[in-house]
């Protein structure tokens, strides 16, 4: 113990002197500058008093350095001056002989108390974190457990001891619980990548009365590749969720349509500059910094060296999510990409997709079969209009992506040599993902209905069965 005391002194002590060591040297520079311009005026002034006494420049000069090493030689020695500016130099230097140790000196045990500090509130952020992670609690949804023991079928047996990761953490609870400031929480999160800050009333509507205010959550979000996370369940259908780290409640929402269907999953958690987003939807060939290209800033790259540290850290969690896109594209193989819409119409799930009719446009789904079962069962679940040719366009093809738009579906056809690709988006209802006490229900069933119209070979896995027996807190992937 006394050992690990001593060696935290020491290590306080070499982190206060870096932090204080321009400081310290500009003082130095300082204090030796104000020696030679006071000893050079002491010189002149002393001089023409005394020119006897005061007979060589240098000597003088000399003297007022070595006075610091408290006692000169003697033949370096100045006599004492005799007029009054003179004497007011004089101990003028004397006072920088001080002022030479004990500016230092000050400095170095400031940065030293601020190292201690800084450590101390480095230990503070992570109990916090702990705590808030903690607060994350596995629970049971008893409206999805009342369906399962109803309804046994898609492995629902083995889930019945089955424990969700709780959606989120209210702002108030972690200032009353544990005792923590706005601060506090904004200081963990800037640390914690997998904790997102969160708005509620960002997703709600204009014709929505209820919820406007502003209402502050904090979000847990698994994680385990540079971008957020990708799980490779071995089925022919994906889950994307692009959006994950800047909307409100998608990730959670599509984390568990994956998990129920026995699905891959790839979520984007992680944004480099939450300033300056880079969108993983709207995929644009190059990342940019505050919309320049990387072009741009390699004109000067001395100036411009945290621009291109910030567009190369992009470039890197680009490069990861592409490439775990490509694991699971092919032909036969679906990616669904998981959006919140908020939105006044009346359809709770929208299919997103360019079809085969759209003259000029590549088609993002080449089986058109697996699409009406897909359309036709989640129109069971939530009553949409029923998928025919007269009705179609208004439910299957209600938005369309313009030749234009670089969305992720056209990347992985057109870009990840994966052109056979089924891809379509499913723009879910921000109402039913966020604020529905039957969103695990909901979840449960789109995943469902997935599984069915389009991999009926996907089950839930035996490691995610007993991952979802686990009680706890906090993801266990």
């Amino acid at each position: 113990m006394k050992r690990r005391k001593i060696h935290n002194g020491f290590k306080f002590f070499i982190k206060g002197l870096k932090e204080c060591k321009t400081q310290v040297l500009i003082s130095l520079q300082v204090i030796l500058a104000l020696t030679l311009v006071i000893s050079t005026v002491l010189y002149l002034v002393e001089h023409y008093a005394q020119p006897d006494v005061y007979s060589n420049y240098w000597y003088n000069l000399l003297w007022s350095f070595v006075t610091f090493l408290d006692n000169p030689p003697e033949h370096v020695i100045v006599h004492d001056p005799i007029t009054g500016l003179g004497k007011v130099l004089w101990a003028t230097i004397c006072l920088l002989k001080i002022a030479l140790f004990a500016v230092p000196t000050g400095l170095i045990a400031n940065g030293f108390d601020e190292a201690m500090q800084t450590e101390k509130r480095k230990d503070e952020i992570e109990n916090y974190a702990k705590g808030i992670k903690r607060m994350f609690k596995r629970y049971r949804s008893l409206m999805l457990t009342d369906y399962l023991e109803a309804n046994p079928e898609m492995n629902s047996q083995h889930l019945s001891k089955r424990y969700e990761v709780k959606k989120q953490v209210e702002f108030s609870d972690l200032q009353f619980r544990m005792g923590m400031s706005m601060k506090d929480i904004v200081d963990v999160i800037k640390v914690h990548p997998e904790l997102r800050l969160k708005n509620t009333a960002k997703a709600v509507s204009d014709e929505q009365e209820s919820g406007k205010d502003d209402r502050y959550v904090v979000e847990l979000a698994p994680i385990n590749r540079s971008y957020g996370y990708f799980i490779n369940r071995g089925s022919n259908v994906t889950i994307v969720s692009p959006t994950s780290v800047t909307s409100y409640g998608i990730g959670w929402f599509c984390y568990y349509i994956a998990k129920f269907g026995g699905f891959n999953y790839i979520s984007k958690d992680i944004e480099v500059d939450m300033t300056d987003p880079d969108s993983f939807y709207y995929l644009q060939p190059q990342p940019k910094v505050d919309g320049q290209l990387r072009e741009f800033y390699e004109q000067n790259p001395t100036v411009y060296a945290d621009e291109l540290e910030l567009l190369d850290k992009k470039q890197q969690l680009r490069d990861d999510y592409l490439a775990d896109l490509k694991q699971v594209s092919g032909e036969g193989k679906w990616v669904i990409v998981g959006r919140q819409r908020i939105k006044n119409s009346r359809n709770t799930l929208d299919i997103s997709l360019v079809d085969n009719n759209r003259i000029g446009s590549q088609p993002t789904v080449d089986d058109t079969d697996g699409l009406a079962r897909l359309v036709k069962e989640l129109n069971r679940l939530f009553h949409l209009p029923p998928y025919d040719e007269d009705n179609a366009r208004e439910v299957a093809y209600n938005v369309l992506f313009p030749n234009d738009r670089r969305n992720i579906t056209k990347v992985i056809r057109q870009d990840l040599d994966a052109p056979r690709t089924n891809t379509v988006v499913m723009n879910l209802d921000s109402h039913m993902i966020n604020f529905d006490i039957h969103r695990s229900l909901s979840a449960y069933l789109i995943a469902g209905a997935i599984r069915k119209a389009i991999a009926p070979e996907s089950r839930i896995t035996d490691e995610d069965i007993r991952k979802f027996a686990q009680r706890g807190s906090g993801y266990v992937d």
